[in-house]
């Protein structure tokens, strides 16, 4: 059975437990919750967030692994906008036609909303969770993807357990509600607020150092102060603290 995760640490994890051959394990992931997706599959790359993805490089990779396998089972969190498009994608594209079973190993659980938060050895545990999707699941996920893609919004956000596509605006308003509770905080302070409380269920800081700081060019934030101080290996650098600005 070939295994899809979204990220290298995931990938790195499964590999850890011993219970999958390395070469069973794929790690897939074109940012797809984020960014215009329209015509993406003939596409050569996708800059987001200032990442340049090498998309046909990536559906390669992902079509040689594709074609050895008859049994596929892609690892997501059901509350994680990246893994469900993910899971939407692979399930959509072209090149999984074929006949394949597909299944889902969901991890979501309120304490645990990504493969990544469990340790080595509650991966075992987590198999019990796999389902093989029906003819109608698969269908719905395709349908879904191809309606996503139409909108071709900027973000796809998980509502009421589906995907949702949304403009930037709509994190960013996110963004500016919960840093008006602060007079001032440190930025890297700021962001990992953003992921504990989940924010618009995007679980990567990428997904708001980039918007924080457009909107900082923007003047939406502002950077409130600045105040020397040292990193863990001593070495001296810039704080940075943010608000925002009295116009929002």
């Amino acid at each position: 059975m070939l295994e899809i995760v979204t990220s290298s640490s995931e990938k790195y994890l499964l590999e850890q437990t011993k219970m999958f051959n390395a070469d069973d394990i794929f790690a897939f992931s074109l940012l797809l919750s984020c960014g215009k997706i329209k015509d993406l599959k003939t596409s050569l790359t996708r800059n987001i967030y200032n990442y340049d993805i090498d998309i046909q490089s990536n559906l390669k990779k992902l079509e040689q692994k594709i074609l050895k396998y008859k049994n596929i089972r892609i690892w997501i969190s059901s509350q994680d906008n990246e893994d469900v498009c993910t899971l939407c994608f692979i399930i959509n594209c072209s090149l999984c036609k074929r006949d394949i079973n597909f299944y889902i190993c969901d991890v979501y659980n309120k304490e645990y909303y990504s493969l990544g938060s469990y340790s080595v050895n509650e991966i075992p545990r987590l198999i019990n969770r796999s389902k093989k999707l029906t003819i109608d699941e698969i269908n719905y996920y395709k349908d879904l993807w191809k309606k996503l893609e139409k909108e071709n919004g900027d973000l796809r956000i998980i509502e009421n357990n589906t995907l949702v596509s949304y403009s930037y605006d709509y994190l960013d308003n996110k963004i500016i509600e919960l840093l008006k509770k602060y007079d001032s905080i440190y930025y890297w302070e700021f962001t990992g607020i953003c992921l504990s409380k989940r924010l618009c269920n995007f679980y990567g800081d990428i997904f708001f150092t980039y918007r924080i700081n457009k909107m900082i060019k923007e003047g939406k934030i502002i950077i409130s102060k600045r105040e020397k101080s040292q990193n863990f290996m001593g070495e001296e650098i810039i704080k940075e603290y943010i608000k925002a600005s009295s116009n929002c």
